[in-house]
């Protein structure tokens, strides 16, 4: 059981509509180390 992505709804939200979307479309995922990061996108 993975656990929940806390205060991450906007990102969760953008992230969905990003790999829903039929057009190319980037994400780029910035921000200091051991923030998630990762987590984040496998867990959207």
């Amino acid at each position: 059981m993975s656990a929940p992505l806390v205060d991450r709804k906007v990102e969760v939200r953008e992230l969905r509509r990003l790999a829903r979307s039929n057009a190319p479309e980037l994400a780029l995922l910035t921000g200091r180390r051991r923030l998630g990061k990762t987590y984040l996108l496998t867990h959207a």
